[in-house]
C-alpha cells in the first residue's frame, strides 16, 4: 500500500471554474498520510466526441495515419476522481487518458451524432 507519512498532510489544493454553459465547479484535494498525492481528477467543461475519418475532404492521407473528426457535445461536461489506492500510476493514466479514450468509443461517437 506504499509508505505512510508520520503525521498527514493536512493542506488542501482547490481549484474553481464555470463551464461554457454556466455550470460552476469545484475541486480540492488533500495528501493526507501518504508520501506524495496520488489520486488524479478530471474537470472538463466541455467534451466532444471523435469519429475516425474515411474521406480524404478531411484530410485523411490514407497512408495509415488515422484523422479524427470532432463533434461537440454542447452541454456536456465531465468531472471524475481517480483515487490512486496506494500508487499513483493507475489513477494519473485513468486521469490522462479517459478523455481521449471516451471520445473515440463507438457508441460514444454514436451518441454524439
Amino acid at each position: 500500500m506504499g509508505n505512510l507519512l508520520g503525521a498527514p498532510v493536512t493542506e488542501k489544493e482547490t481549484h474553481t471554474g464555470v463551464t461554457e454553459d454556466g455550470l460552476s465547479f469545484a475541486v480540492s484535494s488533500m495528501q493526507g498520510w501518504r508520501v506524495h498525492m496520488e489520486d488524479s481528477h478530471i474537470t472538463e467543461g466541455k467534451i466532444y466526441a471523435q469519429a475516425l475519418s474515411s474521406s480524404p475532404e478531411d484530410g485523411n492521407s490514407g497512408d495509415g495515419s488515422n484523422k479524427y473528426i470532432k463533434i461537440d457535445l454542447p452541454g456536456h461536461a465531465l468531472f471524475a476522481v481517480f483515487d490512486g489506492h496506494g500508487g499513483t500510476f493507475a489513477a494519473q493514466y485513468a486521469g490522462d487518458n479517459f478523455c481521449r479514450v471516451l471520445a473515440r468509443q463507438e457508441k460514444f461517437v454514436a451518441y454524439a451524432r
